[in-house]
């Protein structure tokens, strides 16, 4: 394993960031030190704390969602789903939806 921030500090800003995940998680594990996944883990920062950091350490980021567009507003993990997409461009993981994405990522800046 290798710790996030070791990541962070080696990578250029001209990496492309594509993360893959239904952002569907408890709000604990965005607004709460501590609040990982695993009781096994402790965060000294929030989750959001660390998006937030990887969205900006790179000028290009996307966040794909397998859950439909349709569903973001009221599917379990809504609350968390918008924050996230406050934080990230977020596409669904679809042919369209990357295709979107992809080309935001290629697009000039």
């Amino acid at each position: 394993a290798v710790p996030t921030l070791s990541v962070l500090n080696q990578l250029g800003r001209e990496y492309k960031v594509i993360i893959v995940g239904d952002a569907s998680m408890a709000l604990s594990e965005l607004y709460r030190v501590g609040g990982a996944i695993s009781y096994q883990h402790y965060n000294e920062e929030t989750g959001l704390t660390w998006l937030q950091r990887i969205h900006a350490r790179f000028d290009r980021t996307i966040w794909f969602n397998p859950i439909p567009r349709e569903y973001w507003p009221y599917d379990y993990g809504a609350d968390s789903i918008r924050i996230i997409g406050q934080t990230f461009p977020m596409e669904h993981l679809s042919a369209e939806g990357l295709a979107r994405g992809l080309k935001s990522l290629i697009a000039a800046r």
